[in-house]
């Protein structure tokens, strides 16, 4: 038995999608502490420690969330192997058609009716909305809203309002009152804020990516004994090892220089511009490139405790911790959305019940 599941959730981009994963797991799980979240690498890892949850059990609460998962092993093994152009950009390519259907109808009901009727969202002279503005108006709401209408279904099933809740029975209200162009536009406006949330998050897990790949996966030890040079992976290499690191190649570990000298280029660890000289002595850190000389250096610290790891386990960790003002804009969230709903409802009702309003205005 594992004492942990690790899986890859896809589309966990916010805390959004951690709130809904915790109200999905916490019955199952009990306590928070057995959930860490990693958004930069949209990883999800829940501590088994006493063997009392199953993974298949915890994928289809996942699921039951509103989120597809993969085993973290899985998605390692697969995820360098190409994917459809489609399946790799759906978000984008949606968000570019709700655009384009957008401004198709605007024209069309512009053309027909003028565009200030357009923008007030004003019918016809039969009291009906273009139909053929409608088509497309209903074309931007269902593309834009991909990703947001069942996250706004698995809110309201959960009894936990976000915005995604707010913001689909924004869609329909305006639906309601015949007011498709404003509609089709904020459910546009909205795709786009997504997009570019999941762009930002997505450009920060490739910078991740680069680092780690900056370090070598094998490094050259040289047998103390014979001087003989053996390949190894960079997993298996103790402290105290001697390495060398011929010019052009990079530094596979932490440590010291014991004999050469050269010039590093150590920016992916500093973010110094140039090249460093570095001599018997020196220390030289894991990621930088030698540019010059053939160096020998004593390994400092395993590949799992070298400076680069710890900056990129520090990155991650800050993305998991969430920051005492988030917490309290999370807490002030689960008040706000619902309160909104409800005084949303009051307008429409109490006009008409109690002080004889027209009902349709309200």
């Amino acid at each position: 038995m594992k004492n942990v599941y690790e899986f890859k959730i896809y589309g966990m981009d916010c805390l959004e999608e951690v709130s809904a994963l915790k109200h999905a797991l916490l019955p199952y799980v009990k306590e928070e502490e057995n959930l860490l979240f990693d958004l930069l690498q949209g990883k999800l890892t829940v501590k088994n420690e006493n063997q009392r949850f199953q993974q298949e059990h915890l994928a289809r609460l996942i699921h039951r969330a509103g989120l597809k998962s993969e085993a973290w092993y899985d998605y390692k093994k697969n995820r360098h192997q190409p994917q459809p152009f489609v399946k790799k950009h759906i978000r984008l390519l949606l968000t570019l058609v709700s655009i384009i259907a957008v401004i198709i109808g605007f024209i069309l009901h512009g053309t027909d009716h003028g565009f200030i009727n357009a923008v007030i969202g004003s019918k016809d002279s039969t009291g009906h909305f273009p139909l053929n503005a409608k088509v497309y108006f209903s074309i931007a709401i269902i593309t834009g809203g991909r990703f947001i209408f069942p996250k706004a279904l698995y809110a309201c099933k959960r009894l936990k309002p976000d915005m995604n809740l707010l913001m689909t029975i924004a869609v329909i209200g305006a639906i309601g009152i015949s007011q498709w162009f404003e509609a089709a536009t904020v459910t546009l406006l909205f795709s786009v804020a997504l997009l570019l949330e999941s762009w930002s998050v997505n450009k920060a897990r490739s910078a991740i990516q680069a680092l780690l790949s900056s370090v070598p996966n094998t490094a050259n030890v040289v047998c103390q004994h014979h001087r003989d040079i053996e390949s190894k992976p960079v997993e298996e290499i103790a402290i105290g090892t001697i390495l060398i690191v011929k010019p052009g190649e990079k530094i596979p570990l932490d440590g010291t220089i014991t004999q050469g000298e050269t010039f590093v280029n150590q920016a992916p660890i500093t973010g110094e511009s140039m090249p460093v000289m570095k001599q018997v002595g020196d220390d030289v850190y894991a990621g930088s490139l030698n540019e010059d000389g053939s160096i020998e250096i004593k390994v400092s610290k395993t590949a799992q405790d070298s400076t680069l790891a710890r900056i990129i386990a520090q990155v991650e960790q800050a993305q998991a911790n969430r920051a005492t003002t988030e917490k309290w804009v999370e807490k002030f969230a689960q008040y706000y959305t619902p309160l909104m709903i409800l005084l949303a409802v009051l307008i429409m009702l109490v006009p008409p019940l109690f002080f004889g309003g027209n009902w349709s205005q309200w």
